[in-house]
């Protein structure tokens, strides 16, 4: 258990993934505590790529960052909880921080409904990231959503959380009214530092035609992210127009990879199917046109989204949810309604015919807006909640 000589200062971050945000905030949130004078320990996963992986982020960061070993099975196991308490113990940090609480949320917060509590001695010094918390929601009555309200607010009476931050600016509001001592804060949903770059430079760089009209989908090609809908779309368009540009892990659904190949040899797409890097990720946003969102049942924020506006480029999304409401309440570009595949064709349609000054305004507003969820923005709202 955290006690005896720990220090308030020192603080474990909990991070056993490393695809998609994970590997990068890992990164972002080590570096900023351990730039405002927090001494900070990791556990981390010690399965040989994952720790590959880990060691050419945070390469520079080594010499400062003591990490232990913890595999995301653990995590989540039912003793997952007091498997990190030891390591904090071991590591005589004063705080837990998991990077994303969603990792051990549930089963924590339904064992607290039936009176299941963590150890005292980490009472007011847990405290994470909370990406899903869909129970702070009023969206009808679940026997799951319910526990995990009583069991939170149950936590929050017996001060366990020190912090628990929201990607969403009205969930954090929203959640007070579900439990008003909870210590929640907003985060913004980073876009990484100097992240625009030329346009023109980056479609020579990729080898793109300038004068085609480049439609970027970006990350995970799932279901839930509409990459179905894309290219069922993108097979229905006129090929000589709209360019469909692919950056992320090839879909293990055989038979949508099939389809992105064929839309690669009629000219209508261009695939990177790898871990794409740092700077790939730069010239891959700053050379679309816009950046497709066709989400479906997504919850929450969105990092390409973020990525958009940080490279002032208009969006095409679902209108749905958070993403839908930031992209209609900020002009950030074309909405569709969700899994409408007419509707998803007609708005890259639109966004294909239009010229470069008929851009502008939502490049304006992407540029506006981007300030909110900038890597400084980030920073500053983290160790905000530091202070407290």
């Amino acid at each position: 258990m955290i006690g005896g000589q720990t220090d308030v200062r020192h603080v474990l971050l909990v991070e056993t993934r490393t695809e998609g945000h994970h590997l990068t905030w890992l990164r972002y949130i080590a570096e900023d505590l351990l730039s405002a004078g927090f001494k900070v320990s990791a556990a981390t996963s010690p399965d040989p790529p994952s720790r590959r992986a880990i060691e050419e982020e945070l390469a520079d960061l080594h010499p400062k960052l003591n990490q232990y070993p913890l595999s995301t099975t653990n995590l989540r196991s039912s003793s997952g909880p007091r498997t990190v308490v030891e390591i904090a113990a071991q590591a005589r940090a004063g705080q837990v921080f998991f990077n994303s609480f969603d990792e051990i949320a549930s089963r924590s917060l339904r064992k607290a409904a039936f009176g299941l509590f963590p150890p005292n001695a980490v009472k007011g010094k847990l405290g994470g990231i909370y990406f899903r918390p869909r129970f702070l929601q009023h969206s009808g009555f679940s026997i799951q959503n319910w526990l995990k309200r009583v069991g939170f607010a149950r936590l929050i009476k017996r001060n366990f959380f020190n912090r628990i931050l929201l990607l969403d600016e009205d969930l954090s509001l929203t959640g007070q009214g579900v439990c008003p001592a909870a210590p929640l804060t907003f985060l913004p949903d980073p876009y990484p530092a100097n992240f625009r770059v030329d346009s023109a430079s980056s479609r020579s760089a990729l080898g793109l035609e300038s004068s085609r009209a480049v439609f970027l989908f970006y990350g995970g090609p799932y279901r839930r992210k509409g990459m179905h809908l894309t290219a069922e779309a993108f097979q229905q368009l006129d090929p000589a127009r709209p360019l469909l540009l692919y950056g992320g892990q090839p879909p293990e659904d055989e038979n949508l990879l099939s389809r992105l190949r064929e839309l690669e040899r009629r000219g209508m797409a261009r695939l990177f199917l790898n871990r794409v890097s740092d700077q790939e990720e730069k010239l891959l946003f700053a050379s679309a046109d816009f950046v497709l969102l066709p989400y479906i049942g997504h919850f929450g924020s969105s990092g390409v989204l973020s990525r958009a506006v940080g490279a002032h480029k208009p969006v095409i999304a679902s209108d749905e949810g958070l993403v839908g409401k930031r992209v209609r309440q900020h002009d950030l570009g074309l909405l569709f309604p969700t899994g409408d595949l007419e509707g998803l064709k007609r708005a890259i349609a639109q966004g294909a015919a239009m010229n470069e000054k008929a851009l502008d305004p939502w490049r304006s507003n992407a540029a506006r807006y981007s300030a909110t969820c900038s890597r400084e923005a980030f920073r500053a709202a983290l160790l905000e909640s530091f202070k407290a």
